[in-house]
């Protein structure tokens, strides 16, 4: 394997064990049993839906790793296109839904019986109340490629810095130490859990981090926001969440100032942008938002606008995403079965 392509995996970014590919095989640095490849990283096939492999992996290092403490990072590649069938789950969803839809949520299901029988494996080990698991979205549905799933009420999709694109589950489990059913409303952001996961291993905070270790937020051990802001960038778009107020900048050509403490939030982009309402809150974020996008490499914000960028708010601002009967996408009700990558 080319040095250059080594330095991509996981191997070369602190992983000890390693299962990386998104559909029908996988570079790793052991079998699904557990045995190191004597020439790791090595290229296996297997035919079989990812997910099962997936699971199977972590539970494998579960099974090998029960009593030293561990970080493990299991990125289930579901559900995403191209989309598959996969049984038995398939067959259990309705079958008067559009293809689509009954493949997200077989994929769906898969994922969800594999969590199931991780937490399961944790806790044949004795090492569940020990292990805190977070559960996050990466982003939301794409619905120009549709895959099948919805953001519905949120207004956008992946790849915009909407709520539909980056408001996602959040979902973190420790029996014992976080309540059952307990909602913490505070803003957070996934690159909190590798803060959290730092500071639980009993390490300095590392200043690259950009995250918080939100545990003691949780708990109740501190008072307070984790973050004074959450900000975001993404080619020719830019973001900040400051208390409620979000100010998204597309290129150098829109701007859109949002209430999400009021009524109607971000929904229907065009009526509530509140830019002209408040011209000076607008410049207030703006100016935070552009200091720390001065931080990042490269520095500042692409002011053109790029071409996907403007086909998403196209698509999303001045009518809420593509025309739809029953939460369906126009494409889906007729019959159209093109999938392909959205990324």
């Amino acid at each position: 394997m080319k040095p250059e392509l080594l330095a991509l995996y996981p191997g070369a970014q602190g992983f000890d064990e390693y299962y990386t590919g998104p559909m029908d095989c996988y570079v790793g640095s052991h079998d699904l049993n557990g045995k190191r490849f004597p020439d790791a990283p090595r290229l296996v096939v297997d035919s079989r839906f990812r997910i099962i492999w997936q699971t199977e992996a972590a539970l494998s290092f579960i099974d090998r790793h029960p009593k030293a403490p561990f970080f493990m990072y299991l990125a289930f590649f579901a559900p995403h296109v191209p989309l598959e069938s996969p049984e038995p789950w398939f067959s259990k969803t309705p079958k008067n839904l559009p293809l689509e839809r009954r493949q997200a949520l077989a994929m769906i299901a898969c994922m969800d019986d594999g969590i199931g029988q991780i937490r399961a494996k944790l806790r044949a080990q004795g090492i569940e109340k020990n292990t805190l698991l977070f559960f996050v979205g990466d982003n939301g549905a794409p619905l120009q490629n549709w895959d099948g799933s919805l953001n519905t009420p949120l207004v956008g999709e992946k790849g915009m810095l909407t709520d539909g694109g980056i408001r996602t589950p959040f979902v973190a489990e420790w029996p014992g130490t976080f309540p059952a059913g307990q909602v913490y409303d505070a803003p957070v952001i996934n690159l909190d859990i590798a803060a959290s996961a730092v500071a639980l291993a009993g390490l300095p905070h590392d200043p690259v981090l950009d995250g918080v270790n939100i545990v003691p937020f949780v708990t109740g051990e501190k008072k307070g926001q984790p973050h004074d802001a959450l900000f975001w960038r993404w080619q020719s778009q830019a973001a900040i969440l400051d208390d409620h107020w979000k100010l998204i900048l597309l290129g150098d050509k829109e701007k859109f100032l949002f209430d999400l403490n009021g009524p109607d939030g971000e929904s229907e982009l065009s009526k509530n942008n509140m830019i002209e309402k408040y011209p000076e809150i607008a410049a207030e974020l703006e100016k935070k938002l552009m200091q720390w996008n001065a931080t990042l490499p490269p520095p500042g914000l692409p002011r053109p606008v790029a071409q996907h960028d403007q086909a998403w708010f196209d698509a999303n601002v001045k009518e809420i995403g593509p025309s739809r009967k029953n939460g369906v996408p126009a494409a889906s009700q007729n019959g159209n079965k093109k999938q392909s990558e959205d990324e």
